[in-house]
């Protein structure tokens, strides 16, 4: 089965001083797998409780680990490195761009012991994580399994973590937390409802499940793009066009800058 949503990491320069008009294009059912990730040329990942599926003009390819269980995400800023991560079980599978397995990291066989959630790719052969121990974000080597950095302990738990090779940016209940890849914190920004945050090219973006936000260079939200009567369960931009995942549809948007 292949599915025609496109993936989208955010367009830097979408949200400009004007708000943008957007056109609704097309709506895609999309109720048995969830979307993860599409290529510029086309090839799509998406998720269906502890499957992994690839589709490519070549055909499917498929990953799934029965004794880990369902995926809890799926993160492919690097498509030569996916990053998979069961938090039921503690542990991070690597894949390589044909979904197969080339590393297994088992916190629960790592010392000291780390309980760990909302990982995300970062540079070279590291990774984010947040680390319920502690309470901290942490950048994790897996090939030494050390500690390369760690932030302050968090003073709520994260509601999401995303990052690039530069940065970790940690959303909270009450705060935007931007830092770098020391664990250095360089922004701190008052967050109201927003429980979604994605990052690209060194820019953030947010989301309450109603509305789309960015984030400046001076540190405020703005220019909150508003879609009427659609829930944002999920949501990506590329190359001008905006989807939007509602649970049940994939919704995409061709987004004209005035």
């Amino acid at each position: 089965m292949r599915s025609t949503f496109l993936f989208l990491y955010l367009l830097v320069g979408v949200f400009s001083i004007a708000q943008p008009e957007i056109v609704h294009t097309q709506s895609v059912p999309f109720k048995e797998y969830i979307p993860i990730a599409v290529l510029n040329s086309g090839e799509e990942y998406v998720l269906n409780g502890s499957t992994l599926s690839f589709f490519s003009n070549k055909g499917e390819l498929q990953f799934s680990n029965v004794s880990l269980g369902d995926i809890t995400s799926v993160d492919t800023f690097n498509p030569l490195k996916l990053l998979l991560l069961y938090e039921d079980f503690n542990t991070v599978l690597l894949l390589d761009n044909r979904l197969t397995e080339i590393q297994k990291i088992d916190f629960n066989a790592i010392t000291p012991y780390r309980t760990i959630s909302l990982a995300s790719t970062a540079s070279r052969n590291s990774f984010w994580y947040y680390n319920l121990e502690n309470q901290k974000v942490e950048l994790f080597d897996y090939r030494t399994n050390s500690t390369l950095a760690q932030t302050l302990p968090l003073q709520s738990p994260p509601l999401a973590l995303d990052s690039d090779y530069n940065y970790c940016y940690v959303l909270t209940q009450d705060f935007i937390l931007w830092y770098n890849y020391q664990g250095s914190l360089l922004k701190k920004i008052p967050n109201k409802d927003y429980n979604q945050i994605v990052a690209y090219n060194e820019n953030i973006y947010i989301s309450n499940g109603h509305e789309i936000a960015t984030i400046s260079e001076n540190g405020l939200v703005t220019l909150a793009l508003k879609i009427k009567d659609l829930l944002i369960k999920r949501f990506y931009l590329t190359n001008e066009t905006l989807y939007i995942y509602d649970g049940e549809k994939l919704h995409q948007f061709q987004i004209k800058s005035e």
